[in-house]
């Protein structure tokens, strides 16, 4: 069995071979990240209610959507829509006011980022379906 040719070595670089040890590489040490700070407990309960107020937001949109398969009343599927609205609200709300002050503690934040942008998203998904219910479809009734 023969040797394997190792290369001449070019100038300026060291001398290879394939059963040498590897080199250090030259330099300052590298530093070693700092361990992650804890989370928030603030943001993991902002989740939590963030996870709440979408899983009761789904369950009243369904009963609403249900409501008018099977009843004729409006009153009762806008009870229902205004119901679903102010308990959005209602937990969006301090969801959102959790989550930013957990984003502003230091650590791992992704919970509270995620119940932010969430609750954030909520809100403005109430507001924009009030200003729908209260200005746009009363100026469609007038013909406007």
């Amino acid at each position: 069995m023969s040797d394997p040719q190792t290369p001449a070595p070019q100038p300026g670089y060291p001398a290879y071979s394939a059963y040498s040890a590897p080199q250090p590489l030259s330099g300052p040490p590298q530093a070693r990240p700092a361990p992650a700070a804890p989370e928030s407990p603030l943001g993991r309960i902002a989740l939590i209610i963030v996870i709440v107020a979408v899983a009761l937001s789904a369950a009243l949109g369904i009963t609403q959507q249900i409501l008018i398969l099977t009843t004729r009343n409006p009153l009762l599927f806008g009870g229902v829509g205004a119901v679903s609205s102010i308990a959005n609200l209602v937990l969006f709300a301090p969801a959102l006011i959790l989550g930013i002050l957990a984003l502003r503690t230091p650590g791992r934040n992704i919970r509270a980022g995620i119940a932010v942008g969430v609750a954030a998203f909520g809100i403005l998904q109430v507001l924009i379906g009030w200003i729908i219910s209260g200005i746009v479809i009363p100026l469609i009734a007038r013909g406007l």
